[in-house]
């Protein structure tokens, strides 16, 4: 589920990187008359990555990713700054705001955890660019807004991945575990479930899937993980 996600913030990012190194400070050919030319101004670039930063080999890396081949296709006209946030996530409206004080003219929250900060950043700070990955601010619906929330399709890519796990099962029982339990990761737990069902019922067998979360949200279920089966 995240690899195909992951593939395709990354090559957001990227592409976002190529616009930005296009728009404002100045022209590649031109320059002061007085130097014979310069380089125009690097544009600047921050991201602000969920908690843990790099290394979770999930969200964090993909955008990580994206940024590192910016960097590699850009050089020179690209200046990025990556950050993370402390422990408990409680600065992440602090860390939007100090970049966008430092000048940098888009900024990336990683996650849908910066809604609601990156929403209030975008408000005090109008002449910046705030982008955030799985955002779902009221105010990215606003044409006029300067917040992009950049979402997927996620029950597509997980379908695949729940029909790929019927087809290769020997004990026609399955799993999938989520992250953090709400209405995003709950997409991914829908299309994985659907991908099952399909191959079962083309098969003409009953595929058990077991589900359960690692975050720490407060859900009514007891300590076994839940079972369905298709069809």
């Amino acid at each position: 589920m995240r690899g195909v996600r992951g593939v395709r913030v990354g090559a957001l990012l990227v592409a976002l990187g190529l616009v930005v190194a296009a728009c404002g400070g100045g022209d590649d050919e031109g320059g002061d008359a007085s130097t014979g030319g310069s380089t125009a101004e690097a544009k600047k670039v921050g991201v602000v990555y969920d908690i843990g930063g790099r290394g979770d080999q999930s969200f964090n890396d993909s955008a990580g990713a994206g940024i590192d081949a910016a960097k590699k296709e850009l050089g020179e006209k690209l200046e990025v700054k990556e950050i993370e946030p402390n422990a408990d996530g409680s600065n992440r409206k602090e860390l939007l705001d100090g970049l966008a004080d430092e000048g940098y003219g888009l900024i990336f929250g990683i996650g849908f955890l910066f809604s609601e900060d990156i929403a209030k950043s975008a408000t005090e700070s109008p002449d910046t660019t705030f982008a955030v990955i799985d955002g779902f601010a009221d105010s990215c619906t606003k044409p006029d807004q300067n917040l992009l929330c950049i979402g997927f399709k996620e029950e597509e890519g997980s379908f695949l991945v729940g029909a790929a796990a019927a087809l290769k099962t020997k004990s026609n029982t399955v799993g999938f575990v989520g992250g953090l339990e709400g209405d995003l990761i709950k997409k991914f737990q829908a299309g994985y479930e659907a991908g099952v069902d399909y191959i079962a019922k083309q098969d003409n067998k009953s595929i058990k899937v077991l589900v359960d979360y690692a975050g720490n949200t407060p859900r009514p279920s007891a300590t076994r993980p839940r079972a369905r089966s298709w069809p």
